[in-house]
This record gives structure tokens, C-alpha cells and sequence, in this order.
């Protein structure tokens, strides 16, 4: 079976593919175009979801947002809030069910970037195959999030403390020294001398 292609990548991989083109005439065409298209949609599509949120209301607009189909094409305009945890979650409550009944749960981790960090419970007493368990997760991801390339079994790793950076430490001082006189120039019987803010005893001298 094959897999489906992400929408977006596709696109974006054609759109690389025409303006690379090596006959310049044709890539000013594709940018003209695409800037053209770009302009139109951009701007009904604002004023379509400014008038939606005005009449019915921001819960309204994230029930439409709802269809995978609409929250596509609000997404690449960038009229709505992507939250792809969020997205994970719904794309993977749709196998957790036939999961759960095999006495698995599914535990969402994190989501960074195209990668989707899962934890598994229960697969070890059930004896489930891990890659049945796999196909039927990136299956599901692949659908319901939108830029989905890897799952990540096991939970996201704890990220390695930084290393103390010492390059901007300040160096240690070290000791200046400087001549000031000999015992012999002290006066007979002299026990203190005081130089600027610094006084020295007889036996500090020795």
C-alpha cells in the first residue's frame, strides 16, 4: 500500500520545482502567479472568517476549524492558531479506542515539529506486536496532522544539561607585586609603616 503524500510538502515541492526552472521567463510567470493567487485568496478568505467570527462567535469558527479540510486551508493562510499538540491528540483518539480494547493506552508526549513522541502502556502484557501497533499510529497521524513525518515511541528524551560555557569567565586575578624598600631603609626601631592604604608590621617585613 502506498502512502499518502503530505498536501502541503507536494506543493511546496512543485512550487520549488517551477521556480528553479532554468528558463527565467518561466520562473517570473510562477511568481507572478502564485503572488496573484495568493493575493485573492488571502484576502476573502480574511474578510470570509472576520465576518464568520463577527456573526457567530470564535466558537464557532473553531467548530469549522474542526474539518480537517477547512483547518487546512485556514492553516496556510495563517488565519488559525496552530496547535499541534492539539492536532496529535485528535488524529491519535481515533485509533485509541480499537487500541484500548486490546489493552493498550496511548500517551502523547510531546510534538516537535514533524516528529510525534508517544508512550505506550499495557503492550508488554498483551503481547500486541509493536509494529501492528505502529502502522495503525503513523496511520493515524499521517491523516489527522497536518506536517507529520516521524513517531517516536518511548516518550521524548530528556534533554542533556548544557555545558558551562567558561569562555566568558573572567580569568583570575593574579598577584601584583611591586618593590617598595628593603629593611635596611626602614628607621631604627620602626614597627609599622604605612604605604598609601596599606601598612606593614615589623614582622610582615621579615
Amino acid at each position: 500500500m502506498s502512502e499518502t503524500p503530505d498536501v502541503l510538502e507536494e506543493m511546496q515541492r512543485l512550487i520549488a520545482e517551477l521556480e528553479s526552472h532554468p528558463d527565467p521567463a518561466v520562473r517570473a510567470r510562477v511568481t507572478a502567479l502564485l503572488q496573484g493567487i495568493d493575493a485573492v485568496h488571502r484576502v476573502a478568505l480574511t474578510h470570509l472568517v472576520g465576518a464568520i467570527h463577527a456573526m457567530a462567535g470564535e466558537a464557532f469558527v473553531n467548530r469549522l476549524a474542526g474539518d480537517p479540510a477547512i483547518r487546512l486551508l485556514l492553516m496556510s493562510y495563517d488565519l488559525l492558531a496552530v496547535d499541534r499538540r492539539l492536532h496529535a491528540e485528535e488524529a491519535l483518539d481515533s485509533v485509541r479506542g480499537h487500541l484500548h480494547a486490546h489493552g493498550i493506552d496511548v500517551e502523547l508526549a510531546d510534538v516537535v515539529g514533524g516528529a510525534v513522541y508517544v508512550t505506550l502502556h499495557g503492550l508488554e502484557r498483551r503481547g500486541v506486536a509493536l509494529d501492528a501497533v505502529r502502522r495503525d499510529l503513523e496511520e493515524a497521524l499521517r491523516v489527522g496532522l497536518v506536517g507529520f513525518q516521524e513517531l517516536v515511541i518511548g516518550g521524548r528524551p530528556e534533554a542533556a544539561r548544557p555545558l558551562l560555557q567558561v569562555g566568558g569567565l573572567r580569568h583570575p586575578q593574579r598577584p601584583v607585586y611591586r618593590r617598595v624598600c628593603s629593611i635596611a631603609e626602614l628607621p631604627p626601631g620602626s614597627e609599622r609603616v604605612e604605604i598609601g592604604e596599606i601598612a606593614l608590621t615589623q614582622r610582615e617585613k621579615a
